[in-house]
């Protein structure tokens, strides 16, 4: 659940995170906090979800979060590049690196609620050099929105707190706008090719998984994923016309027993056209099957506002829709009765159970 902060309150805490994103030579231990979020962004999540046109309208391309930057001072030959090493672990296993010539970087997509461990190594006179390793920690705050270069409204379905002991994991199932344009006779590509570096070699995304319809072309022409031959390519079309969850149930059971159950389709990429509303009613059954509060479940559709989706969206969207035909279907919370409307439509108990197997990770 989001906790409200007055604004006079937040602008001082972004201020603070501001002043400690960069530093300069590492010398400590010290973990620090960095935020994703940018101002706007976190001045809508705490705030009450309703308020979310004081914010974005959809017509802005505001959806990408902030960099985390870093910043040390360290000597090296002049034509030698600076290798920065980001781990999770504290012995740089399954690290990352990142090449530079500049004394400073800005990164971008990393986990939320996660310690980061890095340091800076390079070459001077023959010698190899590095910096004392320095720790930071990502700011435990949904939703963990991405930057991928020509892509918009771009997040992890994963990082939402389920209760004090369990999060839905991150990493394996990533929301967002479509790949190439829509409509279209022959195959546009929208995203680039530095996007596609981040899906397939920082993201590590196996599949994607289309819900643009085919019979009129919306898919725009593909048979295949942008991402090449080694990604695998899922058609589930949607239509979103009237109430989607209804429309959609043989769909939506397909994607439920058949995709999201199957840890080899994972890291999976989904989207429809604008990745907002057949692609976030996607996210709020499975969300919400795993317990994730239902106010959280409106602040991740709201978010979308802040990507370019041609027009802003309420919760009267999706509260006449989807979300009514689960209020009214039996169950005492919010996860039973998506899991008896699951049932209903065929999705297996060994199904259900394999998807929450996948996605629930202790804290």
């Amino acid at each position: 659940m989001k906790t409200q902060l007055n604004h006079s309150y937040l602008s001082m805490m972004l201020l603070i995170g501001g002043m400690l994103l960069s530093c300069s030579s590492p010398s400590n231990n010290s973990s620090r906090k960095v935020r994703i979020h940018t101002e706007v962004q976190d001045n809508f999540l705490y705030d009450d979800f309703t308020n979310i046109t004081k914010y974005a309208d959809g017509r802005q391309e505001l959806s990408r979060p902030e960099p985390i930057e870093l910043t040390w001072t360290l000597a090296k030959d002049e034509t030698a590049n600076y290798n920065l090493l980001i781990s999770e672990f504290q012995d740089f296993s399954n690290c990352f690196t990142l090449r530079t010539l500049d004394s400073t970087i800005s990164i971008y997509n990393l986990k939320i609620g996660t310690k980061y461990y890095w340091k800076v190594t390079s070459n001077l006179q023959d010698t190899e050099v590095e910096t004392a390793p320095e720790t930071f920690e990502v700011v435990d705050d949904c939703p963990r929105n991405l930057k991928v270069d020509g892509v918009t409204n771009v997040r992890d379905v994963g990082g939402w707190k389920i209760d004090d002991n369990h999060r839905v994991k991150q990493g394996l199932l990533f929301r967002g706008g479509r790949l190439n344009t829509s409509f279209s006779n022959q195959i546009i590509e929208e995203i680039t090719e530095e996007g596609k570096r981040v899906l397939i070699e920082d993201l590590k995304i196996k599949s994607e998984m289309d819900l643009r319809t085919t019979d009129d072309n919306e898919i725009g022409s593909i048979t295949s994923s942008v991402l090449g031959d080694a990604v695998k390519y899922l058609s589930c079309p949607m239509y979103w016309q009237n109430n989607i969850l209804l429309v959609n149930q043989e769909m939506v059971r397909h994607i439920f027993s058949d995709i999201l159950a199957h840890e080899d389709n994972y890291p999976l990429y989904f989207h429809c056209n604008i990745g907002t509303d057949r692609t976030g009613m996607i996210a709020y059954l499975l969300n919400g099957l795993l317990g994730v509060a239902e106010d959280d479940l409106y602040y991740d559709y709201l978010f979308s506002n802040f990507g370019l989706i041609g027009g802003v969206r309420t919760l009267s969207n999706i509260k006449y829709n989807y979300v009514e035909t689960i209020n009214k279907t039996e169950g005492d919370k919010l996860s039973n009765k998506i899991y008896n409307h699951l049932i209903s439509i065929g999705v297996s108990k060994t199904d259900i159970d394999n998807i929450k197997n996948i996605f629930i990770e202790e804290i």
